[in-house]
């Protein structure tokens, strides 16, 4: 269970299934292969049959249960065999892989993940800090209900959220995460000045990358034609836990997207 999200970048499968069923049979395929790698190494069982495993997903403060067999997830995603090669060389391909425009952010949410975005955020009094104050002002963001709710759950480890400032808390930052419902590119370029996820390809970072995105925005023309593009800035780390991974991943699908100029969809 966890919030899954895509990148909405045109392409033949989602035009003939349609954007909810390839969401669905992603999903899908990719639990039946979690699921019997887990089965195999932990309990040493090879019949997928015999592979009974429980989705659980969220919906509003209800959670709903399924028993199934990973065979027949297997079987029910079958579909996406056919679509396969229309993912090579796909630029919203985030892992290279078939439908690597896709992914989870797994639950729960660790604490370290939870600590991890705090201590990305930027700092109070610059500009990117701003978009996230403007963020809590304009969307509420840390006032969805749900969040509470995860946390007593246990969807999210810390049962109450990190304060990040004066009055804002990281319930402000996993709301905006996790549930916008669709991160636009003009959403998605200010979540990651917020969080440091942008360098320029100068090897300029911090507020300047913001500084710089602002004048960008201001005054197309004033940067000049060798002006530095914009790289992502968040490297893999060989002892991050799998919550960190899972935002990583996330965060450089933004970026991706932001680079193709096309949303990502994200279900909560």
């Amino acid at each position: 269970m966890g919030i899954r999200y895509y990148i909405d970048y045109p392409c033949v499968p989602r035009e003939e299934l349609g954007p909810e069923e390839l969401e669905r049979l992603v999903f899908l395929r990719d639990r039946a292969g979690k699921f019997a790698r887990l089965f195999r190494e932990t309990k040493g069982v090879e019949d997928e049959e015999r592979m009974i495993v429980v989705l659980r997903r969220a919906d509003g403060e209800e959670v709903a249960e399924a028993r199934r067999s990973v065979s027949s997830l297997r079987e029910e995603s079958a579909a996406l065999v056919a679509y396969e090669e229309q993912c090579e060389g796909c630029p919203a391909n985030v892992d290279e892989a078939p439908f690597g425009c896709h992914g989870v952010i797994a639950f729960p949410v660790s604490l370290a993940a939870e600590e991890w975005l705090a201590g990305r955020l930027a700092p109070e009094g610059t500009r990117a800090r701003s978009l996230f104050d403007a963020g809590i002002e304009d969307h509420g963001y840390g006032s969805d209900p749900r969040l509470a709710e995860w946390r007593r759950l246990g969807f999210i480890e810390r049962p109450e959220p990190l304060a990040v400032g004066e009055g804002a808390t990281t319930d402000a930052l996993l709301h905006e995460l996790l549930l916008p419902g669709e991160i636009g590119p003009e959403h998605g370029l200010g979540l990651l000045l917020q969080l440091g996820a942008l360098r320029l390809s100068d090897g300029t970072h911090g507020d300047a990358v913001a500084e710089h995105v602002a004048r960008a925005v201001e005054d197309p023309g004033s940067l000049g034609e060798n002006a530095p593009g914009l790289e992502f800035a968040i490297d893999p780390y060989p002892m991050d836990d799998a919550s960190i991974r899972d935002l990583k991943r996330f965060l450089f699908a933004v970026y991706m997207a932001l680079s193709q100029e096309c949303p990502v969809r994200v279900t909560a």
